[in-house]
């Protein structure tokens, strides 16, 4: 989120042979302020031009703001699931001011596992 690159150990949270990986970062804690426990979500997607070891951030300026035109522009070859996107369709939408990280995963997953499906 803010440029600095940190080697991380995450949580695949989709199959191995997705189109887009979806990662989870659990932290305990231990390393903020408040003590709180806290999740981070992380994507992988073949034009990102990341290497294979690369993630992005779901709360990066790669993401959000206007998820909509991003993550429609990520699955464009299924032109239905990427109208739904940016139709913001229930279920399909992370709005630029999202506090609710819990959020984040159910609708990437849910994206995901329709641009999987998609022929």
């Amino acid at each position: 989120m803010n440029g600095i690159y940190r080697l991380l150990f995450l949580k695949r949270l989709t199959d191995e042979d997705s189109r887009i990986q979806l990662y989870e970062l659990y932290e305990s804690g231990r390393g903020n302020d408040l003590g709180d426990i806290e999740y981070s979500y992380f994507l992988s997607y073949p034009s990102c031009g990341c290497g294979p070891l690369d993630v992005i951030n779901t709360r990066s300026s790669l993401i959000i703001p206007s998820f909509e035109q991003k993550m429609s522009l990520l699955v464009e070859d299924c032109p239905n699931l990427a109208q739904k996107i940016l139709a913001k369709d229930k279920g399909y939408f992370i709005p630029g001011a999202s506090f609710n990280i819990k959020k984040h995963p159910d609708v990437l997953m849910r994206i995901i596992d329709e641009y999987n499906k998609c022929k």
